[in-house]
């Protein structure tokens, strides 16, 4: 759960690291056509364009289902060890 949530995690980090060259002022605003153009083009020519995309695509994809899937499972190892649940005592409430 921890190597998917360091996969998500960065993910987030390097869009808004993305998103953050709109507040750089309207020059940088006018080169976002170009940092998605590399986006679709990066891996130079031994990865077709829009291999990287598609393959970073993926893995975020396979990084949600493991990381859910690694949430139920901890659930259910945490239920198994502990099948009683906890005693809870009533609190007695009193008046003046």
């Amino acid at each position: 759960m921890a190597v998917t949530g360091i996969l998500l995690l960065g993910f987030v980090f390097v869009h808004m690291l993305g998103n953050l060259k709109v507040y750089l002022g309207p020059d940088a605003a006018n080169h976002l056509a170009e940092y998605g153009e590399f986006l679709r083009h990066v891996g130079g020519p031994v990865i077709p364009a829009y291999g990287a995309l598609w393959i970073a695509r993926l893995v975020l994809l396979a990084a949600v289902v493991f990381h859910i899937w690694a949430a139920y499972s901890l659930t259910r190892m945490a239920q198994a060890a502990r099948p009683a649940r906890y005693e809870y005592k009533e609190k007695n409430h009193t008046t003046y």
